[in-house]
């Protein structure tokens, strides 16, 4: 009986010869091709609590739930900081005067 083999990169079942080869490849895909999820322990407070409740109530998994909560999160606070940043570039005097200077040189290499 030949042995079988599934290559973890493309799926195909490998035969005979082949999965003697693959062999010597296995090593590289199961450590390259596998994905080890991190584990992350917190404890919830009351707040956290009822949050989850919310999120899981439709079966959400928690898991996914934090996950989405997390992302959801990081895009709130990057969106927040560039807000922000925008804000205070329109505040800033010298930084408006220089930005309508370059228009206005902008202005004359126009075309038409």
């Amino acid at each position: 009986m030949h042995s079988e083999h599934r290559c973890a990169r493309t799926g195909r079942f490998l035969h005979g010869d082949a999965v003697a080869h693959a062999g010597q490849h296995l090593s590289y895909e199961l450590s390259y091709n596998l994905v080890v999820a991190n584990t992350i322990t917190f404890r919830p407070d009351d707040d956290t609590s009822k949050a989850l409740e919310i999120l899981t109530k439709d079966g959400t998994p928690v898991s996914a739930a934090v996950r989405t909560a997390l992302i959801d999160a990081a895009r709130r606070k990057a969106g927040a900081a560039i807000r922000a940043e925008a804000e205070r570039l329109a505040a800033d005097e010298s930084d408006r005067a220089e930005a309508m200077q370059v228009l206005r040189d902008m202005e004359t290499l126009r075309a038409w």
